[in-house]
């Protein structure tokens, strides 16, 4: 595959520079990489921005590399601030159009895993894979570890057996990095989507405030308000496989990259 990486790093002055070593040991490889060192929130974004714009301009595909503080939730930036997850989706999302549906995203984070998080069946991936620990993460293993990650995959190496490989460098110490792929999160996401909205309780309170809403505006008259919701219903159970078809088409971009229908 394909090894041209963007270090993102934001750790503070007093901390090993993991992303900084990193990069060093990478260029000593002859391997692509670029290194943005920030602060702040503005200088983070900006960073995600060089990147997308060096993706829709040129059409490189640059791996997303993450050293910085994390939690369940998000980012610890160096200043102190946090960056939840969450506040991050559009510009994962249009990085990953930039790409035409192919980032990949590494975390070298404590907990970084919990990205995943951001996924929904209903709106457009913003990622194609993910690498990250749901754990806390060390610096000597970040540093003694993600050099021969890179090398194995710039010598042709599947994600896979990197991530293998990834691990067993560990020592020890968290051997729990895993890949998140696109394909199965979705399907997570869908299976959470139809338990939150088509179970038949769900179903029955969707049909329910349509009702409500048609007798209010005068379009529907009260006596008939049950038959209507069982209708509802029915129609409703009815289109949950064209809503897979949709959300996975938009999911996956087969609307904008017509050779992503493998996927």
């Amino acid at each position: 595959m394909e090894c041209k990486i963007a270090i993102v790093e934001s750790l503070s002055d007093y901390e090993l520079s993991t992303g900084g070593l990193l990069r060093d040991s990478l260029k000593g490889k002859n391997i692509d990489v670029t290194y943005s060192r920030v602060r702040d929130l503005a200088e983070f974004l900006q960073a995600l921005h060089n990147v997308k714009l060096e993706s829709r301009v040129h059409g490189i595909r640059r791996i997303l590399h993450f050293e910085i503080h994390g939690t369940a939730s998000g980012f610890s930036l160096a200043d102190g601030s946090s960056v939840d997850w969450s506040y991050l989706k559009s510009d994962f999302q249009e990085i990953n159009i930039a790409q035409q549906g192919h980032l990949k995203i590494v975390m070298a984070v404590c907990e970084g895993a919990w990205l995943g998080e951001i996924i929904s069946a209903t709106d457009r991936s913003p990622f194609m894979n993910l690498v990250g620990c749901p754990h806390k993460v060390y610096e000597r293993s970040i540093a003694r570890s993600f050099p021969s990650f890179y090398s194995l995959l710039a010598n042709g190496a599947s994600l896979e057996d990197a991530v293998r490989e990834l691990n067993i460098l560990q020592h020890g110490m968290n051997p729990d990095y895993e890949i998140l792929d696109a394909e199965r999160m979705f399907a997570i996401a869908y299976s959470k989507y139809l338990g939150v909205n088509s179970s038949p309780e769900a179903l029955k309170a969707r049909a329910n405030a349509m009702a409500t809403m048609l007798i209010n505006e005068g379009h529907l008259r009260p006596e008939v308000r049950a038959y209507a919701v069982n209708a509802v219903v029915s129609h409703l159970q009815q289109n949950e496989e064209c809503d897979f078809d949709r959300f996975r088409e938009k999911f996956f971009m087969h609307d904008i990259f017509s050779e992503n229908m493998a996927i």
